[in-house]
């Protein structure tokens, strides 16, 4: 593939849209509306999240929560965009999810997420979204106090020295408070450590 794939809420109104932008020709596929994004116009925190299978091409774009109920829309496969081949799903585990990230391990697609109000963060994953079954969710990171929030900002980024560790900056208020990093071994004894190795532990 020399497709540079995104997806994005607008156009009618918050609901979620894919295109590709072609390095050879240098042009843009047209937006394709793959979903119905369920927040109403004036919600914009259900922004799209995407992962694609490079072996089979099938892309699955999460989208639409706000601690709200998590949506999802599949294509068939094979890279294609064509609204018509995309299916929605509704099996996300839990209520009250926002912030959805994605990332692929061991042949499975992992799901971070923030549950309630509170900031908890937690993962499910499942070998073929919207086919197989999503398994129970696995508490990462947890906020005591329910004055204190993770930010949006929780990126799954690529692992460097630790394989199998997605790495990730949070912070624990809205406003004025510290930024941390730490990298969650989803191999191992799925506990949080910081970038010197010390074990936080699993919450």
């Amino acid at each position: 593939q020399n497709d540079t794939y995104f997806v994005f809420q607008g156009i009618d109104f918050n609901h979620p849209h894919i295109s590709f932008y072609n390095h050879s020709s240098q042009t843009f596929a047209d937006p394709q509306k793959i979903g119905n994004n369920d927040l109403t116009d004036g919600d914009s925190h259900g922004a799209p999240s995407m992962i694609i299978n490079e072996s089979s091409g099938r892309i699955c774009v999460f989208y639409g929560s706000h601690k709200s109920d998590q949506e999802y829309s599949c294509n068939t496969g094979d890279f294609d965009i064509q609204s018509s081949d995309w299916t929605e799903f509704t099996d996300f585990p839990g209520t009250s999810i926002t912030y959805p990230h994605l990332r692929w391990y061991n042949g499975e697609v992992y799901t971070f997420v923030r549950r309630g109000n509170n900031g908890d963060w937690n993962f499910a994953s499942n070998p073929k979204p919207g086919v197989d079954s999503w398994s129970s969710f696995t508490q990462f990171i947890s906020s005591d106090d329910h004055d204190t929030y993770l930010q949006s900002t929780l990126e799954i980024l690529e692992p460097n020295s630790v394989v199998g560790c997605p790495h990730f900056p949070f912070s624990t208020s809205r406003e004025g408070a510290d930024v941390y990093a730490g990298y969650l071994c989803m191999n191992g004894s799925q506990h949080v450590y910081n970038f010197s190795g010390y074990d936080v532990g699993g919450t």
